[in-house]
């Protein structure tokens, strides 16, 4: 356990660096030590390496002194794991305080016992292999979770190819929600609380809590005028949560599909949560998946679909997310849906939307 430890000895005086190093060298066999009679120097090193060490330092050295080189390492959070011991030139207890207080995990009073200096060494060398140890485990770790992290997206194609297969027109409905739903997510999400990845996981998943459904219903749509198409749709977004929320990097992907087929009004399914509770990715991509569905599924043209979705605004749509899919359309060159047209302010109606504010200077 004691084996490769750094011990950085800084002192100006030789004997009191060669001493040190004799010792250390027949206590740990394997050690490395490096010594430096600057405080400059010495803290140029610590903050380039950033590596658990046992550093001992007298308090008296050129450059900077001891306490300064202490309260620079304790100052730097990436220095954490470095173990410092000051060396003070006479057993002052204030001072040895003092040093304790600065921060020091330990300090030598010269002249110093040979005992007693190995055992606080070795007490040094414990800790610093636990740093060393635990870095270790969270380098371990890290490999793990990538790994783990890319079988998760190895899964997420196998489903999505499972969906293509077994859905009818899935990849048809699918692609272009997702693409809309971006735009809308870019629009709409002015603190970025999504995280995009996991918005893109969700629409590219929409439909995996359908694979539980057997065969006669998985072409089946899920709501129809806002309602759970019988018991067995009603469970279409528990599947997902329950499948997607074992895997961490599908966690927010899962929350998203859970909440997937509430209603603004507070009238759909899971949890009957309404308005602005419902996340704003399940938002859009309900607007977004039901717009594509309709197409598709319903044979309706762009602008059909659009008045559909209009005519349920409030009630199981985000007003705001319809409005704004009508734009999208628009500058996409999708069908002719678009509804703006410039008015004056005393042309406000309920239910319209301002898109843009013009100025505009007399002459």
């Amino acid at each position: 356990m004691e084996q490769g430890i750094l011990f950085y000895i800084i002192d100006d005086d030789d004997t009191v660096l060669i001493t040190l190093e004799s010792i250390i060298r027949r206590v740990f066999t394997d050690a490395r030590v490096i010594k430096e009679s600057n405080g400059l120097d010495a803290w140029e090193f610590i903050q380039k390496h950033k590596k658990p060490m046992v550093v001992i330092s007298d308090i008296n050295i050129p450059g900077i002194n001891g306490l300064l080189l202490l309260s620079k390492v304790r100052a730097d959070a990436e220095c954490n794991q470095v173990y410092m011991i000051i060396m003070t030139s006479a057993n002052d207890k204030e001072i040895n305080l003092n040093v304790i207080k600065k921060g020091a995990d330990d300090f030598i009073a010269k002249p110093f016992s040979v005992d007693y200096l190995i055992a606080q060494l070795r007490n040094a060398a414990r800790m610093v292999n636990q740093y060393m140890l635990m870095n270790t485990e969270k380098n371990n770790y890290a490999i793990l979770l990538k790994e783990l992290t890319d079988n998760s997206f190895k899964l997420k194609d196998l489903i999505v190819n499972i969906q293509h297969n077994r859905i009818i027109d899935s990849e048809k409905i699918l692609k272009p929600a997702l693409e809309s739903g971006l735009w809308l997510l870019n629009v709409l999400d002015t603190s970025s609380k999504i995280n995009r990845d996991s918005f893109i996981a969700a629409a590219e998943m929409a439909y995996i809590g359908k694979l539980y459904l057997p065969d006669r219903n998985l072409n089946e749509p899920v709501m129809i005028n806002g309602q759970p198409k019988g018991e067995v749709m009603e469970q279409v977004p528990v599947h997902a949560f329950n499948l997607l929320n074992n895997f961490r990097v599908f966690k927010e992907s899962a929350l998203i599909l859970y909440h997937l087929y509430e209603n603004f009004d507070g009238s759909g399914i899971p949890k009957k949560i309404k308005g602005w509770q419902i996340p704003l990715g399940s938002r859009i991509l309900r607007v977004t998946l039901d717009f594509e569905e309709m197409q598709v599924k319903q044979k309706m043209s762009v602008g059909k679909a659009m008045d559909a979705l209009d005519h349920e605004s409030k009630r199981i749509y985000d007003f705001n997310i319809v409005a704004f899919l009508d734009q999208y359309n628009a500058i996409n060159g999708i069908g002719s849906s678009y509804k703006e047209k410039r008015i004056e302010k005393k042309e406000l109606e309920p239910r319209m939307m301002v898109s843009e504010i013009l100025l505009l200077k007399q002459v």
